[in-house]
């Protein structure tokens, strides 16, 4: 049996994983379905089976790829060459902003999915969540904590990242639920741009910090 060239199956995970994405950018990932994916790759249900067994892999493996190509190492971007924790800190949340800014509407919408679909009382889905790679976004998290506890200690340092946690998560479900499930304003009001509520986020931040050394 002739050996099949790496380079092809690369090319046709590559090709199933993009027509993964693009459906999950109109419908929700909990509800892709292998037929999705035939229809968007124009490729046999037998030869997608040939890459990935089933469509909970392709899911895993999207998750995976997206995480990893939405982050680029921080120390690859320079954040970590200063000496001082604070210009380290303010530098994390410049990047804090710039990544979601970037990724809302792809990886932030499936991160917030993929956590919906993880609610199910389903072994299948206890399964995946095992082999769906770490947030990357949690690692940038450790990495602010760390540097806050040298600057402020570790009570500050726990109020002013529960701050992010809850606040880059509220950002993430509001203009996810806004912008793809249409979500009701019921005060009538006209929707927040992401731009807004990043610049929010960043002064508030800067904000807390200020304050947190000079108390």
């Amino acid at each position: 049996m002739p050996k099949v060239d790496e380079a092809y199956i690369e090319k046709k995970v590559t090709m199933i994983l993009d027509a993964a994405v693009h459906i999950c950018k109109d419908k929700p990932i909990y509800e892709l379905t292998m037929k999705d994916i035939v229809d968007a790759c124009y490729m046999s249900k037998g030869n997608i089976y040939r890459y990935f067994p089933d469509i909970n892999a392709i899911i895993v493996a999207m998750v995976n790829r997206s995480r990893r190509e939405a982050v680029v190492s921080l120390e690859e971007v320079g954040l970590f060459e200063e000496d001082d924790s604070l210009t380290i800190i303010t530098k994390i949340i410049d990047y804090i902003v710039i990544y979601l800014e970037e990724n809302m509407y792809t990886l932030g919408k499936i991160q917030m999915e993929l956590m919906i679909l993880m609610t199910c009382k389903n072994k299948n889905c206890h399964e995946l969540m095992k082999v769906v790679e770490i947030d990357a976004g949690l690692i940038i998290f450790k990495r602010v904590i760390e540097e806050l506890v040298k600057c402020v200690g570790e009570e500050k340092a726990a109020e002013f990242s529960a701050f992010l946690r809850f606040t880059v998560e509220g950002i993430v479900m509001s203009t996810v639920f806004h912008e793809y499930y249409k979500e009701e304003n019921q005060l009538g009001l006209k929707p927040v741009s992401i731009k807004c509520l990043l610049r929010i986020f960043k002064e508030t931040a800067y904000m807390m910090i200020s304050e947190a050394l000079i108390s």
